[in-house]
């Protein structure tokens, strides 16, 4: 019988944990439906979704990723500024009713309600 000798094993070690969600794929998905105006909590409520915890942590690592959700973010907002205008000019004779329109839109644009309220 030959001597047992031990060595390194060649085999690459197996990863501990789910397989991760995230792909180029789902990112631009991701970042079409907060273009569309969805937020973060929005989109990971759906079952297919990582988790908002996932999401900010690809957001940290992964530069790519962040630099996307960032255009996705200022497309957003360009979205909202545009909407607040044509609510501007429909109520034109109504100031108040504009500037409650307003009003909203800038507690969606700080995180204070979520874009399904309004």
């Amino acid at each position: 019988m030959p001597p047992r000798t031990k060595s390194r094993s060649t085999q690459v070690p197996a990863k501990i944990g789910r397989p991760s969600k995230y792909t180029i794929e789902w990112a631009e998905t991701f970042c079409n439906l907060i273009a569309e105006g969805k937020s973060v909590a929005e989109i990971c409520a759906k079952p297919d979704m990582p988790s908002q915890q996932s999401v900010y942590t690809w957001l940290r690592q992964d530069e790519d990723f962040l630099e996307r959700y960032t255009r996705a973010r200022e497309a957003q907002a360009d979205r909202i500024f545009k909407e607040c205008l044509e609510i501007a000019d429909r109520n034109k004779d109504s100031e108040e009713s504009a500037r409650s329109a307003a009003d909203r839109y800038t507690q969606v644009g700080s995180g204070s309600i979520g874009s399904q309220e309004i």
